[in-house]
């Protein structure tokens, strides 16, 4: 819990008439703070409680708090001083007070409770295997010596619940707690243990395409490297990767997979198919055709993928323009694109600018010292299913070689 003490800014400021107050500070004088009108003040030294094992030079260049300072009572410097310290996520308490004003000089403390340092840690909870708790120290990354911040914990946690997430399990409850190691004589150490709810698997019982009326749902699911119903080996040869694929049920590997069946919907040419909706709800136990000791395993999932196809479109006319080195003609053969062909963006860049032969029609350029060269495929006309591109080249200059210089060359041949 995050503590602030401000002795230097009472409630009394906040009550009408008391602009002047009687305040206490360090002993038994008094002083007049005006808490309507701040007042100029040189610090005069800085003192710490609870900081022995801390930089001293340290606490203050974070605080931005140094002998010789002014600084305004009242004022923000002493609130950003304390939250300079509280961000660092070393402490647990952090209090800055007055302990005495001579003249124009004021006098601070620095009280702060630092965090406990980690000592060891360990994992609890049915399921959790040796070799779980082997990959799970490889994964958190953390080690003794380590401030146990929030942070900390919570970064452990958020790994744990991914390590089983990529496992299958979606229902993770992770609780830590500490307590204090005082097996070596010192008092700042604590053992945290992770307490692992891993729940049950979840597996597709089913996986089902809706409004896919021009690609069989068999042709999607092929294209779905990381996620399959339970059912889906059934369809395919056992030479086939996908046929030895769990049917894990894991969010971020579907949201991938859809990726790519949009993507092949590009390839054939359905330029504007999307995923209208994926919905996914369990299977009740009663209704899963399963022994007692797997249901006690397992959960299951239906998962319905609703697609929006769209119309199937076509390359008509390819023209280009911009191009005086090379022919229009030229370029079109190195684009071998065919009038007629299925819309394909994805290969209409790739032989402009990034196939991987070395064919493309940037290579080309490239090649020829046009190292400035750009090519932009604009959509010029779209009739019915039919779609006119017209590709606008800016060639550059040529670029030349000016001088080539070796270094490193120090062995002289006779």
């Amino acid at each position: 819990m995050k503590k602030l003490a401000y002795i230097l800014i009472l409630a009394l400021c906040l009550i009408p008439g008391m602009g002047i107050a009687q305040v206490q500070i360090g002993g038994s004088n008094d002083y007049d703070i005006d808490y309507l009108t701040p007042k100029q003040y040189e610090i005069g030294g800085i003192t710490f409680v609870g900081a022995d094992n801390l930089d001293s030079r340290m606490v203050l260049l974070v605080a931005g708090l140094h002998v010789g300072d002014e600084i305004k009572i009242p004022g923000d410097r002493i609130s950003t001083a304390i939250d300079n310290l509280w961000n660092q996520g070393l402490f647990e308490d952090v209090k800055i007070s007055v302990t005495k004003i001579q003249g124009r000089n004021i006098f601070l403390e620095i009280a702060v409770t630092s965090r406990p340092k980690l000592s060891k840690f360990s994992f609890h909870g049915r399921g959790v295997s040796n070799n779980d708790k082997e990959k799970l120290r490889e994964e958190m990354n953390i080690k003794s010596g380590d401030v146990v911040t929030e942070n900390l914990l919570t970064t452990s946690k958020n790994r744990i619940r991914s390590y089983y997430i990529q496992k299958g399990y979606t229902n993770i409850e992770v609780i830590t707690s500490t307590k204090a190691d005082t097996s070596n004589g010192k008092t700042d150490r604590v053992i945290v243990d992770f307490d692992v709810n891993i729940g049950k698997k979840v597996k597709i019982d089913s996986l089902i395409f809706e409004g896919n009326n021009m690609v069989p749902s068999i042709k999607l699911q092929q294209k779905m490297k990381n996620t399959h119903d339970v059912h889906y080996a059934k369809k395919l040869r056992f030479w086939t990767p996908s046929f030895w694929k769990k049917s894990k049920y894991i969010e971020a590997d579907m949201a991938e997979d859809l990726n790519e069946v949009i993507n092949y919907y590009n390839e054939l040419g359905f330029r504007d198919a999307r995923i209208v909706m994926d919905t996914v709800w369990p299977v009740a136990s009663a209704d899963l055709k399963m022994s007692d000791k797997k249901k006690s395993k397992q959960d299951r999932v239906k998962v319905k993928v609703k697609v929006y196809e769209g119309q199937k479109f076509f390359f008509r006319n390819i023209t280009f323009s911009g191009n005086t080195i090379y022919s229009s003609e030229n370029l079109a053969r190195h684009l071998r694109i065919e009038k007629g062909d299925p819309y394909n963006k994805t290969t209409l860049e790739t032989n402009l600018n990034y196939n991987p032969s070395g064919t493309d029609i940037s290579s080309m350029y490239m090649d020829n010292g046009y190292l400035f060269f750009n090519a932009t495929p604009v959509e010029v006309a779209v009739d019915n299913d039919s779609i006119d591109i017209e590709i606008r080249i800016v060639e550059g200059t040529q670029a030349r070689i000016k001088n080539v210089t070796i270094e490193g060359n120090t062995i002289k041949f006779a």
